[in-house]
């Protein structure tokens, strides 16, 4: 079976977005960030002193501006830094292997070579190696959608 994908700039970005703050640690975080924001504008002190001390609004935009920026940034500059990222990408997958080939790459990853494959509502992530992973739009597959889950759970993901 043949497929053909291609992920756009703001489309990584809002991928890559939505699975970084839907973590644990990032939800806490927010949280966090929230209640020390209304504990320096309530003027809620934590620990007892006479005023809320200016480090609550500080770590509050931390956690909720500036970490959520330095991220975002980080992410642009990955997608601008690495074109495979936006290449039309050709994936072919057969008994043996998954087949990739793009504008200026071609890899064969046996099905033993592949981690992991996860499943969201619109994506399947594909893992091969711990910092590695494709990201295949459902809408791609058309008709052949079943076809891919079948495959894939004959090969044990």
């Amino acid at each position: 079976m043949k497929i053909q994908t291609q992920l756009f700039a703001k489309e990584y970005l809002n991928l890559m977005m939505g699975i970084f703050f839907k973590r644990p640690v990032f939800i806490f975080f927010g949280i966090l960030g929230i209640i020390l924001l209304f504990c320096f504008f309530l003027g809620w002190n934590i620990e007892g002193t006479t005023s809320t001390p200016i480090y609550y609004l500080l770590l509050a935009l931390f956690l909720l501006v500036v970490n959520p920026f330095i991220f975002y940034r980080a992410m642009k500059k990955q997608i601008y830094s690495n074109p495979e990222l936006t290449e039309k990408i050709t994936y072919e997958f057969t008994e043996k292997q998954m087949k990739l080939t793009g504008e200026t790459f071609t890899v064969e990853i046996p099905w033993e070579n592949i981690k992991k494959i996860q499943e969201n509502k619109n994506w399947f992530f594909i893992q091969q190696v711990q910092k590695v992973m494709n990201f295949i739009p459902k809408s791609a597959f058309g008709n052949n959608l079943d076809e891919f889950k079948t495959l894939i759970r004959k090969k044990g993901f």
